[in-house]
């Protein structure tokens, strides 16, 4: 085998990374620990975090524990150093944030998404946001957004940063160019479910976990999978696409796509709405009230819910089935406007999955879940030193 000859100052971010990635996993560490964590030279470690101090992203706290001697210094992911901003332009809604290195949320806005009209439109609002919150151009790394639709796995073909008439089929091209244009940043996209899951993969309660699956049920249904710590896109990048997976082959609803009994038919916030709507056709549809009355045993909105969990447990414990992971988050509108309808939902599953048990949980990010994974895009530039790897000559 050939041996590779790699520049000193590849290695050296290499090994930057390498040593952040140390500290963005196991929070706080003293460079024994961390010489210990990546088995490399203490003098390599020692002039790697020096490095890194001077450059404002790493910090020392204070002392930790010692048996014996002198007690370690111990060393963190600096909170004040350089920010990601993560955008998740929904169907309905437009959310912001600006994050530190691990991701804690320092700024956040939302706009209906009737109100951004164009991608010049969105960079504008973004930039403008940014100059709101007193954030200097040179403290951001650059803009990370998730949105719905998967990337075309063709680039001869235009690049659509969605996949329906709402969003007037903005390119991803002219997005990233403009984000160059306007702030002179890097842009990052993805599929909204995608970004989720790269989010509560890198810095989610569960992010341990190496296998999991994001189940993200708002205006539409979609899924975020990552497979033993990478999020898994698929041949055709549409992997989790599974709205239109058929649950129900007796099913009266016929989806969009002209199928019977396809999930997305009646499990996320839209197909909820319009069957309240054909019922009650004079009063407004407000998702929450919904759902309150679903609660109380109101019909028809019990059995409309009710059906919206039954047709979403099954779609999600055949992806449980077939990928085994070891969590599966519960985000989007459908399950955050209450607690009940994941409560509802963890019930179903306990049912349909034993004895196997997979821990189900709400997200780490609530609403923001999107945002904040659109900001990982971001943030994963920090850590990721494969990155480096594949961008040597």
């Amino acid at each position: 085998m050939p041996v590779v000859k790699v520049q000193p100052a590849t290695l050296r971010k290499l090994n930057e990374r390498r040593v952040l990635n140390c500290l963005r996993v196991n929070k706080t560490l003293s460079r024994a620990d961390i010489q210990r964590e990546l088995n490399t030279t203490m003098p390599t470690v020692s002039r790697i975090v020096d490095t890194l101090i001077a450059q404002g992203w790493v910090r020392e706290t204070g002392y930790g524990d010692s048996a014996m001697g002198r007690p370690p210094v111990m060393l963190e992911i600096n909170p004040t150093s350089p920010v990601a901003v993560g955008v998740e332009v929904g169907r309905e809604a437009v959310r912001v944030v600006i994050v530190t290195l691990v991701a804690e949320v320092l700024h956040r806005t939302q706009w209906p998404v009737v109100a951004i009209d164009s991608a010049e439109s969105l960079v504008t609002a973004v930039a403008e946001f940014i100059e709101a919150c007193n954030v200097p151009l040179d403290h951001v790394l650059g803009v990370g957004i998730g949105a719905p639709g998967a990337r075309d796995p063709h680039p001869e073909l235009p690049k659509r940063l969605m996949d329906d008439e709402t969003h007037h089929h903005w390119q991803r091209d002219r997005v990233e160019q403009l984000v160059m244009e306007r702030l002179h940043l890097p842009a990052w996209i993805d599929n909204d479910a995608n970004a989720a899951v790269l989010g509560e993969l890198w810095f989610g309660s569960q992010c341990q976990q190496r296998n999991i699956v994001f189940v993200y049920a708002d205006a539409g249904v979609g899924a975020g999978i990552a497979v033993d710590g990478t999020v898994y896109s698929g041949e055709n990048n549409s992997a989790g696409e599974f709205a239109h997976t058929i649950v129900d082959m007796s099913s009266e609803e016929i989806c969009e796509c002209g199928r019977r009994g396809c999930l997305g038919s009646v499990a996320h916030t839209t197909a909820i709405r319009a069957a309240v709507s054909r019922v009650r056709p004079d009063e407004p549809v407000d998702l929450g009230v919904v759902v309150q009355r679903a609660k109380a045993g109101t019909e028809p909105e019990a059995a409309i819910i009710s059906r919206a969990l039954d047709f979403l447990a099954v779609g999600v414990i055949n992806l449980i089935q077939v990928l085994d992971p070891g969590v599966v988050v519960l985000g989007g509108t459908t399950f955050l406007v209450d607690s009940f309808l994941v409560d509802e939902m963890i019930l179903r599953l306990n049912g349909l999955m034993q004895p196997r048990h997979v821990a189900v949980i709400a997200p780490a990010f609530g609403h923001e879940a999107v945002a904040v994974g659109a900001a990982t895009l971001v943030l994963r530039t920090v850590y990721d030193h494969t990155q480096v790897i594949d961008a040597s000559p």
